[in-house]
């Protein structure tokens, strides 16, 4: 017998909520895919309201859509920013975000970052297009160590995730790893004027909104990248 889950229909991107999120990136800059943070989310603006449901839901399915409609644009990456997680970062918010990627990436290289992520960013750069489990195997880690190096890394905007191809044989959600520079954003800005990182970290900080009557959280917290640049 059919769950709940595999009888209900499948939400799909309608008009009003793809204005929201329109005006919304244009207003802010910054949203997040999913969840509720000090920037807006598209699943939330799309539905109009908070969607609080855990883990894969089809309440995140136009959400989902419209990450990838976005992040195609040529003015929108997709990146891991706002706590971590998943933002649609507009273009104008690029040289902020670069200046802040190339300072990430002199401390991790410089060894002020936690233990074995110099290694990996260091594999990464040396083998771009490196899968995760190629990396894994080169650097004989547990998946679950891997994961949480590969995780810094990309919220300090150190690296650049993206799906492999896939044949009809062969399918996988293992993605290939770049670094930052080949990424989008880095591609864009090479030889661009850029701010200075105290510049970068204050203009990224004012796009975002705190939650009211909350104690504001550290830089650090809002924006990953901050954490590793401020170490050593």
């Amino acid at each position: 017998m059919l769950g709940p889950m595999a009888r209900r229909e499948v939400p799909k991107v309608t008009a009003a909520g793809r204005r929201r999120v329109l005006a919304a990136l244009e207003r802010h800059g910054l949203l997040l895919v999913q969840g509720q943070a000090e920037a807006p989310s598209v699943a939330d603006l799309h539905a109009g309201a908070p969607v609080t449901v855990r883990g894969y839901a089809y309440d995140y399915v136009p959400a989902w859509l419209l990450r990838e409609e976005l992040a195609a644009r040529d003015d929108v990456a997709l990146v891991k920013l706002v706590r971590g997680r998943s933002t649609l970062v507009h273009a104008r918010h690029w040289p902020a975000l670069e200046a802040l990627a190339r300072a990430a990436r002199v401390a991790v290289l410089g060894g002020r970052a936690r233990t074995g992520r110099r290694e990996l960013l260091a594999a990464i750069e040396a083998h771009p297009g490196a899968s995760g489990e190629a990396l894994k195997a080169a650097l004989d880690l547990p998946a679950a160590e891997f994961q949480r190096r590969k995780n810094d890394l990309a919220s300090w905007l150190c690296v650049d995730g993206r799906d492999q191809e896939e044949d009809a044989e062969h399918h996988t959600h293992d993605q290939a790893w770049y670094p930052w520079a080949e990424g989008k954003v880095g591609r864009a800005l090479r030889g661009a004027p850029l701010p200075t990182p105290d510049e970068a970290a204050a203009a990224l900080l004012a796009a975002l909104r705190p939650a009211a009557g909350a104690r504001p959280p550290r830089a650090a917290t809002l924006l990953p990248a901050l954490g590793v640049c401020a170490a050593g």
